[in-house]
């Protein structure tokens, strides 16, 4: 994301910071690495058309960094606050914004906050934060609805295990539609309750995460490292779990914490094996969700994943 005189990234373990220009190497050196662990708390100053707005990290040790933005970066640099925040765990989706929210017909004077004007939509990150009416749904510290009852009752399971949870969510609104007035709808990209929340986590070494698309069966074949895995599962008998593809004697090797699990049938694995090969030619380890059902007795796995071909199509 560009900053005012830098370009901010985050790969869920640190912030990195590149000067752009003279004064912001001054104050920052041509690149600085921020460990999320060394992160006390992140405080955002929104942006408004005149005026930047500021990101400030204040680190354990008392020091802070205060990163300037300007005004139409303001949703990248807001879920960036977001994720940093202490605790803070962003909720697995589909890829899609099928999740409805309720009640944000009485949270105009948020969500007009948020909005600009016409019509318009607004992909940001989403705070789901239980409270004795139910789960409300706040963005950028603003209430924009509540989880309908049943949603409530189908995620409390996951909600209750972490600090702070979040997911991405849409923002769709519109004035005067057809005399109507301001007019607008949030929406949340939530993977089945079972699999939002990860059982295990990837490697600490350099990787990516595929995004969650379609979904392909998994030929398992050491049954113990799953049936592990499923016995810490918060949905009984349903999870999801990181694993890690590897190209190898032909096919494509899965594996949970380091060890093989399976691998993927010959025709999906012809079709990935690209992927993979060239990820690992650039040092980074390939990962794709994996959805688990059964008992230790008998479990099914299935990996979900976009299409090869939508992730880097000049492969193909």
């Amino acid at each position: 994301m560009d900053g005012i005189g830098v370009e901010v990234d985050f790969d869920g373990a640190s912030v990195v910071v590149t000067a752009t220009n003279a004064v912001a190497e001054a104050l920052f050196g041509p690149r600085l690495v921020i460990p999320r662990a060394e992160i006390a708390a992140a405080t955002l100053t929104p942006a408004r058309p005149l005026r930047s707005g500021v990101l400030e990290l204040t680190m354990r040790d008392g020091g802070r960094h205060r990163l300037r933005f300007p005004h139409e970066q303001r949703p990248a640099f807001a879920e960036l606050a977001a994720r940093l925040r202490p605790g803070a765990v962003v909720l697995h989706g589909r890829g899609s914004f099928d999740q409805a929210v309720t009640g944000e017909s009485h949270c105009f004077t948020a969500l007009r906050a948020l909005t600009g004007s016409g019509t318009g939509e607004r992909v940001t990150v989403a705070e789901l934060r239980p409270d004795d009416d139910g789960v409300r749904v706040l963005m950028d510290d603003h209430v924009v609805g509540h989880l309908p009852p049943e949603a409530v009752d189908a995620y409390g399971p996951a909600l209750r295990q972490v600090a702070v949870a979040l997911c991405r969510a849409r923002l769709w609104w519109s004035y005067e539609q057809r005399g109507l007035g301001f007019i607008a709808a949030v929406s949340l990209d939530l993977a089945d309750p079972a699999e939002v929340l990860p059982l295990n986590e990837p490697d600490p070494g350099p990787h990516v995460e595929l995004p969650p698309g379609r979904t392909y069966p998994l030929r398992t074949e050491y049954l113990e490292t799953l049936a592990a895995a499923l016995a810490k599962a918060y949905c009984p008998g349903r999870g999801l779990v990181y694993g890690s593809l590897h190209a190898e004697d032909g096919t494509v090797a899965v594996r949970v914490d380091g060890r093989r699990v399976g691998a993927l049938p010959t025709t999906t694995a012809a079709a990935f094996a690209p992927l993979v090969r060239r990820f690992a030619a650039a040092g980074l380890t390939c990962y794709a969700d994996v959805a688990l059902t059964g008992t230790a007795h008998a479990i099914e796995a299935r990996l979900r994943a976009a299409a090869p071909e939508d992730i880097l199509p000049g492969l193909y």
